[in-house]
């Protein structure tokens, strides 16, 4: 039966994998969109015309200062690291190693939950090696992947084609 063309490609592993992780990153993140809307509906109601009376601005500010999203944990568990295989064949390494790039998954996680954070806090997060953190994180940081933030690092913010704010040059837009 030839297949309609309505249907999607039948997916790889890969593919999967990757849709996978995209879906545990939205989310992850979807607490962080509904704080930003409520803090944009925030700003809208500052600016209304009858925002100024005390009673009103006070109750503004104890919503302002209240984050809905909660604070997110290291979710390194949701993510899947990305299928190792070994030298010959097609079955997973079975040298005692971690997949191919799943430290590097697991440290990039980290720094995303908490920018700023210390290859001794990413360890103590991951549960990685602190030897194996600090030598991942310089060679991210040398690679332009992490920049420094703070005591520890952070991933850097880069402008889309739109234009929009690229934090790296002192939150001028990006040209």
């Amino acid at each position: 039966m030839p297949a309609r063309p309505s249907d999607p490609p039948p997916a790889s592993p890969v593919v999967a994998q990757i849709r996978g992780t995209v879906e545990a990153r939205i989310r992850e993140l979807q607490p962080y969109m509904t704080e930003l809307e409520r803090l944009q509906e925030l700003l809208a109601a500052l600016d209304a015309p009858d925002a100024g009376s005390g009673d009103q601005l006070a109750a503004l500010a104890q919503l302002a200062a209240t984050p809905a999203a909660p604070t997110p944990a290291a979710s390194t568990d949701e993510l899947q690291p990305l299928l190792r295989r070994g030298r010959r064949g097609t079955k997973p390494g079975r040298d005692g190693r971690a997949p191919q790039g799943a430290n590097k998954q697991k440290i990039m996680s980290a720094i995303l939950t908490r920018p700023g954070v210390t290859p001794v806090e990413v360890a103590e997060m991951t549960g990685l090696k602190r030897p194996v953190v600090a030598a991942t994180m310089n060679r991210l940081r040398r690679g332009g992947e992490l920049e420094a933030y703070g005591d520890g690092v952070r991933i850097p913010l880069v402008a889309d084609p739109a234009g929009a704010i690229d934090d790296r040059f002192g939150g001028r837009a990006a040209r």
